[in-house]
């Protein structure tokens, strides 16, 4: 499997439990950071990867790091 694959699906599989634990929706998590619907429901299912500055505002907006969205680290 390569790199991007590899972060794209930690990246989906993290993104799902933060969402969980929050008890979001694709839609409430774009109302409450103002990202797109169709983006956040990409990166879930694998079609898209988020860039940089999506990445910022949901680590910023889950009070995780980047790296930790990515599966660099663990909390």
């Amino acid at each position: 499997m390569e790199l991007i694959e590899k972060l794209s699906r930690m990246f989906a599989k993290r993104l799902k439990e933060l969402m969980k634990e929050r008890q979001l929706s694709v839609s409430g998590l774009s109302r409450e950071t103002g990202l797109p619907r169709t983006s956040i429901s990409n990166w879930l299912n694998l079609k898209r990867t988020p860039m940089i500055d999506a990445l910022y505002v949901l680590s910023n907006y889950f009070e995780v790091s980047i790296d930790y969205l990515l599966g660099r680290v663990d909390l």
